[in-house]
């Protein structure tokens, strides 16, 4: 007799929050900060006339790649996303008023504690992470059948003021930057994909410099450089030379 373990199915949502109303999508390239003003909404024409500020909704689930195993949780529709909203304090948005979100992009990072660094997953995929924007007061929506029903609109928390003195104070943090162009598939077949192309066969040349923008680093400070390679050649050797700030790191062979 063979056995087997039972286990519970997954719940699902009946409807895509994009099932009701009217949606205006915007792609960001970036992690960041993102600001909408009060003539940019207006000019999406989600709706006529005033704006209530309750009403305001953005979605979005992030933009990083899905993980390729089945077992990891992921959410099976748009999630809401937090907002600030700046209108004066009158509940209705116009004129100058604006609105503040935080988006991390189609690039993600990974903390590795164990060795105190990032490492960065680049989406193969899209290179733009996409959000929707709605404005749809609590209730509002078709209902069973028809859509669904939206709660109370997801805003940024205020939190409380903290008194006394600091007793630690930062003055410098760690940066983290890739650089990486999906331009060169050796199989031309697969998720494997390299950047720029070294070559001595007349065309091409042996010698590349990359440049990246660190404003303000801190003079002395230790800095990581991790690169991946490849190379192929016929009846020879062959490796590469790196050198960060004119100073060499160990050749690759």
């Amino acid at each position: 007799m063979l056995g087997y373990t039972s286990k519970a199915q997954r719940s699902y949502a009946d409807h895509s929050v994009l099932a009701t109303g009217n949606w205006f999508k915007i792609g960001v390239l970036g992690e960041g900060m993102y600001k909408i003003d009060a003539t940019t909404l207006a000019g999406m024409g989600l709706v006529s006339g005033q704006i209530n500020s309750s009403a305001i909704r953005i979605y979005g689930n992030g933009g990083a790649m899905l993980p390729e195993s089945n077992a990891v949780a992921r959410p099976d529709d748009l999630v809401e996303n937090a907002i600030e909203i700046q209108d004066g304090g009158d509940g209705i948005f116009s004129g100058s008023d604006y609105l503040i979100f935080y988006a991390p992009g189609p690039q993600q990072w990974l903390k590795d504690s164990a060795n105190q660094r990032f490492t960065h997953v680049k989406n193969l995929y899209s290179d733009t992470a996409f959000y929707f924007i709605t404005v749809a007061a609590a209730g509002s929506g078709g209902g069973t059948g028809g859509g669904p029903v939206f709660g109370p609109a997801k805003r940024v928390s205020i939190q409380p003021s903290v008194t006394g003195q600091p007793n630690r104070t930062v003055t410098s943090y760690q940066e983290h930057q890739f650089y990486e162009n999906d331009l060169s598939n050796l199989l031309s077949s697969g998720k494997q994909w390299y950047g720029e192309s070294f070559s001595n066969n007349g065309i091409g040349t042996l010698s590349k410099s990359f440049t990246l923008n660190w404003p303000a680093s801190n003079a002395g400070a230790t800095s990581y450089f991790r690169t991946a390679v490849a190379a192929r050649t016929v009846a020879a050797a062959s490796g590469f030379k790196v050198t960060v700030a004119g100073q060499s790191v160990p050749n690759i062979s």
